[in-house]
């Protein structure tokens, strides 16, 4: 088994020495820096908005340090570059979202890569949910991650939700392990010059982690018609899009979400958008049990966001009727601000203790 393993961290051990890529040279080794690694570079909006707020949450909190994105596209080729311009006053953050696990096998070992080559800086890993599959495969990884992991020195954790914590705290118990929400519920784009039309919005999966019911999906879709309601299709994956419409494309996804009746979601980032917008929401349960974990951690006393939890069309009805007759869209933002206060301690403790 780790045979297996060294190779692979080898390979992309060796690549990074022998690219030339001089991105970073730029960066001035007498200021101090916050690295935000894994930074998305790709056309899913959920990691794009997850890259976003972890940038704002930085800024805001830590006016001391300047702010670099390390994108996944550099992590091997820019590594050789980045590494030159690194003290032991710089922060290492790594990007949180849904792909600490062997289902996303290339991230996570993109993550064990960037930790395995700070060895001496404190590395930050923002709130993720953790997915290894219950079989050999999974369990391999699982070993393959805890090696690495548990033998930096200097590593907080930040879990996303209660099953991810406890996981957590028993794989990595080398490590400082905490549980905050989703960096994105950090942000607010509440839109009160938008108006609100009579569409329905579905974003909905389409792949590995789907787990709604094709069938009761298309009940779902007749019943709003039958209603007269407009029903729009919008997925946070989008393909392709460069660095520079990544703001963009969240602008536009926010601004539709703000402007339309209702969310219908599987996805985790399509139910924390209608948070963060004030958009009514009914969310369904995805593969990994992520959706539901989140919601009943942190978002169950929002009352415009509904998770559906059982296959059938009536609860679906009773859920939208509830959403349809609740007047009260409005969150606990105090609530939220205190939490992401006290990450902010605890990253300030943290970095503190570890110099």
């Amino acid at each position: 088994m780790i045979k297996k393993f060294i190779p692979s961290l080898w390979k992309m051990k060796i690549k990074s020495i022998l690219k030339k890529e001089n991105k970073y040279q730029y960066l001035d080794k007498n200021k101090k820096k916050m690295i935000i690694a894994l930074a998305a570079d790709y056309g899913n909006l959920g990691d794009i908005a997850i890259t976003y707020a972890q940038k704002k949450f930085i800024k805001d909190n830590f006016k001391e340090y300047e702010v670099v994105e390390y994108c996944c596209e550099d992590i091997i080729e820019g590594m050789k570059s980045l590494k030159n311009k690194i003290t032991s006053n710089d922060v290492i953050t790594i990007i949180g979202g849904g792909n600490m696990g062997n289902l996303y096998q290339g991230i996570e070992d993109q993550r064990k890569f960037v930790i395995n080559n700070f060895k001496n800086n404190i590395i930050i890993s923002f709130p993720q949910t953790i997915d290894f599959s219950d079989d050999m495969q999974g369990s391999k990884a699982l070993k393959q991650t805890q090696k690495i992991y548990n033998k930096h020195k200097k590593l907080l954790i930040f879990a996303r939700e209660n099953k991810s914590y406890r996981k957590m705290k028993e794989k990595f118990n080398k490590c400082i392990v905490k549980e905050m929400p989703d960096i994105v519920l950090y942000l607010d784009k509440k839109n009160n010059e938008v108006k609100r039309n009579n569409n329905i919005i579905f974003c909905m999966r389409n792949d590995k982690e789907k787990a709604l019911n094709k069938e009761y999906e298309k009940r779902i879709y007749d019943y709003l018609q039958q209603k007269g309601l407009n029903i729009e299709y919008q997925d946070t994956h989008i393909g392709n899009i460069s660095l520079e419409e990544r703001e963009e494309k969240l602008n536009e996804i926010w601004t539709k979400f703000s402007s339309s009746k209702c969310v219908i979601t599987d996805r985790l980032h399509g139910m924390i958008f209608c948070v963060i917008t004030g958009t009514p929401c009914i969310a369904f349960n995805n593969s990994n049990g992520k959706v539901k974990e989140v919601y009943n951690r942190w978002l169950k006393e929002i009352r415009y966001i509904k998770l559906v939890d059982k296959n059938n069309i009536e609860d679906f009805i009773e859920e939208y009727k509830e959403l349809e007759a609740d007047s009260d869209k409005k969150m606990n933002s105090n609530q939220m601000k205190k939490t992401f206060n006290e990450m902010k301690q605890i990253i300030n403790d943290f970095i503190k203790n570890n110099k």
